[in-house]
């Protein structure tokens, strides 16, 4: 079995979580400085060897209406390039609740906040990304 790979693409950074080979653990890793399309390419295809990766999971930012906003016109144009570059199965996970999640959890640490400020909000919405992503996998599996 190969992991799965979730990318929280923003302009600047693009968050990075990895998934174990049993799908079952969450590991972040740094995020890709979005420098342009043809080094997170590199960087994403190097993620995709070294991991063995199956299968890449992008968070797909939705307005709370479930309506598109610009930054989902932006990640959906993302996704449609990777399509062209990469032979791996790439699907769209619905992100609205993450960000908020997110928040909550940077206010939940015990850190001075001027240190929760400086956590990378794309690592950590990655990671909930994929975390969300393997419940609804666990779900499926375990309704067959």
């Amino acid at each position: 079995m190969g992991k799965i790979l979730a990318l929280d693409y923003g302009t600047n950074l693009i968050g990075v979580a990895i998934s174990d080979d049993t799908k079952t653990f969450v590991f972040p890793r740094s995020s890709i400085k979005n420098l342009s399309y043809d080094v997170v390419l590199n960087k994403i295809n190097q993620i995709i060897r070294e991991e063995k990766i199956e299968e890449i999971v992008i968070g797909l930012p939705l307005r709370m209406s479930g309506q598109y906003s610009d930054q989902t016109e932006i990640v959906n144009d993302f996704k449609n390039r990777l399509d062209k570059d990469i032979n791996i199965d790439i699907k769209m996970f619905d992100e609205r609740l993450t960000s908020i999640q997110s928040k909550k959890l940077k206010t939940q640490i015990y850190l001075k906040k001027t240190e929760r400020e400086n956590i990378d909000k794309n690592k950590l919405e990655s990671v909930l990304i994929l975390e969300t992503y393997l419940e609804k996998y666990k779900q499926l599996i375990d309704n067959k």
